[in-house]
């Protein structure tokens, strides 16, 4: 084999590495939730973004949404991690012959939903946290 087949073959495995990266995770990890530990009461309530209504929420109500929001979470990963298998062939084939990789499904709104639900969480979690629920 000469040297501008090894080139290829080089090309190619490293377009299979970089679809493989691209299609391989559904999401990027949420941001860490705020803390008391740094911020005031006040600060972290404007960093929420929590409103009155989540304000007079007891502690039942509260961990009823919160197992709302869990359950919302598992489907919209559902939705994702049905669409994996189909991901990982088109990026296999993608890195051996281009156009496969339209075939793939990037889930936005099952991703751009989990990072809202993962924000009405954090909310839930630290009005739990601030009333002493448990």
């Amino acid at each position: 084999m000469c040297a501008s087949n090894y080139k290829k073959i080089r090309v190619y495995l490293c377009a299979a590495l970089a679809l493989g990266f691209l299609f391989g995770c559904a999401r990027s990890a949420p941001d860490l939730p705020v803390t008391r530990a740094n911020k005031s009461d006040a600060e972290i309530l404007k960093l929420l973004h929590i409103n009155e209504a989540d304000l007079i929420m007891k502690c039942p109500e509260l961990g009823s949404a919160l197992l709302k929001v869990n359950e919302a979470i598992d489907d919209n990963e559902l939705v994702i991690k049905g669409d994996r298998r189909k991901n990982q062939i088109v990026g296999y084939l993608g890195a051996l012959f281009i156009l496969p990789v339209i075939g793939a499904e990037n889930n936005g709104e099952a991703k751009e939903n989990l990072e809202n639900l993962q924000v009405r969480k954090d909310q839930l979690y630290y009005l739990k946290s601030r009333k002493d629920c448990k």
